[in-house]
């Protein structure tokens, strides 16, 4: 939630509201002679579709948007509970529970942290696919 009023404020800030073009679909990026970018793209509300040429693109993809809950063996019989962090607008009360966070991601790094800071969690486990090493930037 932080982040999202955080980057609220900076294009209110810098006027960037009408360089974001939100709901819309990518459907062609490719540089020019002059070392622009040609960008096409479909704005899936109004079902039009647009070129434009820009110095920079920002592409945001939504990847919260859609939640991609694993699928194992055995989670049929799972009776825990399975939330996306996308839903979690706040921090459930984890007292004493056992509590998996799937994932290396930006998400999985913010709730470690609050489940750190908030020490009600009974036990966190952490998996990951591949190693992890973050760096302080």
């Amino acid at each position: 939630r932080e982040m999202q009023e955080y980057a609220r404020a900076y294009a209110h800030a810098f006027n960037l509201y009408s360089c974001i073009k939100l709901n819309c679909k990518l459907v062609n990026l490719a540089p020019d002679a002059q070392n622009r970018w040609v960008v096409s793209y479909t704005n899936t509300k109004e079902r039009r579709h647009y070129q434009i040429t820009a110095s920079f693109v920002v592409l945001c993809t939504g990847i919260h948007t859609t939640p991609s809950i694993p699928v194992f063996p055995g989670n049929e019989d799972f009776r825990g509970k399975i939330v996306h962090s996308k839903d979690l607008k706040d921090l459930p009360d984890l007292e004493g529970k056992r509590v998996v966070l799937v994932g290396n991601g930006r998400s999985q790094s913010d709730l470690q942290a609050e489940i750190a800071v908030a020490q009600s969690a009974g036990s966190v486990l952490l998996l990951n696919r591949k190693a992890h090493w973050p760096l302080p930037m």
